[in-house]
C-alpha cells in the first residue's frame, strides 16, 4: 500500500470539507476569522499560511504526521518550491501522494504553482470545473479558469 505498506486511509472528502470549512472568499489577502484557530498561523509578510493549510488538509484526510511532517516542523510550512524539505517533497517522498496530471487531480489533491512557492488544495475537479480553496491569499472554491492558473505540478493521492 502506502508508505512502508501500512494502512492508510485517505478520506479526500473530509479534507476537502476540512479545506472549505477553514477558508475564506476575502478577495485580497486573509481573513483569520475563518482559520483554524487550534494551529498556528502564519500572516507574517503579507501571509504566508498556503502549505500549513494544504497540510491541515491533508492531515484531516487521514495522513498521520510524524518526526519530519507535523504542525510548525519545515515539511508542513514550507511549499518545498525553494526547500526540499517542503510538503511537496516529504509528500511524494513519503509515497503518500504522486504527480499526477490536471485531469486526474481531484478533490483531496493539491497543486503546486511552478513559478511561484505557493500551494492550493483541489476541492472540485470533474473535468470540465476545477475549483480550489486556498490561504495566503484567502480563496473558497474559486475558479481555476483564467489565465493565471497556468503553470502547475498536480499531486494527487498514491494508490496501492
Amino acid at each position: 500500500m502506502l508508505k512502508n505498506s501500512r494502512d492508510i486511509k485517505y478520506d479526500r472528502i473530509a479534507a476537502r470539507d476540512y479545506a472549505n470549512t477553514y477558508t475564506s472568499e476575502c478577495g485580497d489577502g486573509y481573513n483569520t476569522d475563518y482559520w483554524n484557530p487550534e494551529y498556528v498561523w502564519h500572516t507574517e509578510n503579507g501571509g504566508v499560511d498556503c502549505a500549513n493549510y494544504v497540510s491541515q488538509a491533508i492531515h484531516a484526510g487521514g495522513i498521520p504526521t510524524d518526526n519530519t511532517w507535523k504542525p510548525e516542523s519545515i515539511a508542513w510550512v514550507n511549499t518545498g518550491r525553494n526547500n526540499s524539505g517542503g510538503l511537496t517533497h516529504y509528500m511524494v517522498n513519503s509515497g503518500y501522494f504522486k504527480e499526477t496530471d490536471r485531469n486526474s487531480c481531484a478533490a483531496g489533491g493539491f497543486i503546486s504553482h511552478t513559478d511561484l512557492s505557493h500551494v492550493i488544495f483541489v476541492v472540485i475537479n470533474d473535468t470540465v470545473d476545477m475549483l480550489f480553496s486556498s490561504h495566503t491569499a484567502d480563496r473558497l472554491e474559486a475558479s481555476f479558469k483564467g489565465n493565471y492558473y497556468k503553470d502547475f505540478d498536480y499531486y494527487f493521492i498514491n494508490s496501492a
